[in-house]
Parts: C-alpha cells; structure tokens; sequence
C-alpha cells in the first residue's frame, strides 16, 4: 500500500510537470533566472551502527520566476533521489524539516526497496503561490552507517528510478505555460564513519576493579575452589 502510494504520488508530480509544457494550468513561469542548489547537511562524523540524520535542502536564494514580472522563485514540488552503498549504510526513516509546505507524511521509497537498490527518493508538493522561498530544507532522511570509513551520499544518482526535480508553484494570473522546472545543481555529501568506542576505565576505576577481583579471588579459595 505504501509502495502504491509513493508511485501515486511521483505519477501526480509528473501530470504536474506535464502541466508546464501543455499550457493548460496557470503559475509561475519561464524564464527561470538562477540555479537552485540540492545539498545535504548532517553530521561529519557518525558511529557505525547507529543511526543519524541528514537534511535535504533545496536553496532558492537569488532565483526568480517569471509572473508579470521577476518574482522570487517558489517550490511547488520535487522529487529527490538519495544514492548510498549497499552494505555500507542502510536507510530507516524520513521526516519532514523545517517547510510548512511540505509536512509529514512525505512520500518516500519503501525502506525495504531502498536498501536493495541503495536509492531512496522522496516526493512532494502543495498548493501554496508564495512560499516557501529561498533557502528550503524539505526534509530529513535517517541511515545507519554499517562499518568505519568514507560514507558518501549521492544526490540524483544514476541508478535512480526516476532522476531529481524540481518545480515552481502555481501562482494566479501568472503565464499560462507554467509551473516550470527550476534547474539545480547537486552537491555529494560524504561522513566519516568511525568504529563503537571502547570504554577506558580511570585510575579509580581500575583500583576498585581490581580490588574487585582480589576480593573474587580470595572467597573462592575460603570456598575451597582452588
């Protein structure tokens, strides 16, 4: 049911885009003027075999759209596909971050689907003509890195099912080719992966383990053990 849901929703996004080029939906249009950067933004070091978070940010600073006028570029919609090693990391969960717009539940690849593939993609819109604007993260996306070393993350890798898009909002009155596509450009993120840690005991500690064991010692030679 959840896989049927994600593929309803990325065949929503795609009549969306279709939208755009038939002319038959009013929004913000062409020209777009800049290029959105797709980044993720997360710790630079995790432990292996514990989970960590990663936010996805689509950043929209300088772009703008065309609406009887320039106006400030508006994300009405995207799909966004995460690459990562199999065997290295695994997928959990997503959330959504900090833009009202695009709120839980996120339309996301089932987590079963993702850790075969090593691709997981996330896909939402809204209804919304004025926002959000600029700098945009849109979601949060938790892995468990499997073991130490150079963990990278992938944005828009090829082995995606469907590739990274990016859409602006419906916005009335504006030209009646749009929505349109906003271009963007990735960013791959990389986290070092370090080993558990290994508890050291302090000088203290060490008297009393030892004391401890003295102790264990001499109850099994009172007890005859030896």
């Amino acid at each position: 049911m959840r896989l049927e849901r994600f593929e309803m929703k990325k065949t929503l996004l795609v009549a969306f885009a279709t939208l755009l080029v038939s002319g038959t939906a009013f929004g913000q249009g062409a020209p777009i003027t800049g290029t959105a950067a797709v980044t993720l933004t997360g710790p630079a070091t995790v432990q292996a075999g514990l989970p960590f978070t990663v936010d996805v940010n689509i950043d929209l600073t300088g772009i703008t759209g065309t609406c009887g006028g320039s106006v400030p570029a508006v994300l009405g919609g995207y799909v966004v596909p995460v690459g990562f090693s199999v065997g290295r990391a695994s997928f959990s969960s997503s959330a959504a971050c900090s833009s009202a717009e695009f709120g839980a539940p996120l339309d996301t690849t089932p987590v079963a689907t993702a850790n075969a593939n090593g691709v997981v993609a996330i896909t939402d819109s809204h209804a919304n003509s004025s926002a959000p604007t600029g700098s945009v993260c849109v979601a949060q996306l938790t892995f468990t890195a499997s073991g130490p070393g150079s963990l990278v993350l992938t944005l828009n890798p090829g082995a995606a099912a469907q590739p990274l898009q990016l859409s602006s909002a419906f916005q009335a009155g504006c030209p009646s080719t749009s929505p349109t596509t906003i271009p963007f450009t990735v960013t791959p993120f990389t986290i070092n992966v370090t080993e558990g840690n290994i508890p050291t005991l302090g000088f203290g500690s060490l008297l009393a383990l030892t004391a401890a064991l003295a102790f264990a010692g001499l109850w099994a030679i009172g007890r005859g053990r030896f």
